[in-house]
């Protein structure tokens, strides 16, 4: 741990970017995950 400090030289505007970028496509792979469930679920009944 420490090394040259790479994290903490990124800024907080970028930090606040990449979550936010994380949780766009968390929710993406969500809806994707809820229509291939629900083609599942079509496709079983």
């Amino acid at each position: 741990m420490g090394g040259k400090g790479g994290t903490q030289s990124v800024s907080r505007g970028q930090e606040r970017r990449y979550d936010r970028q994380l949780k766009d496509h968390e929710s993406e792979a969500h809806r994707m995950a809820d229509r291939l469930t629900g083609r599942l679920n079509a496709s079983a009944a």
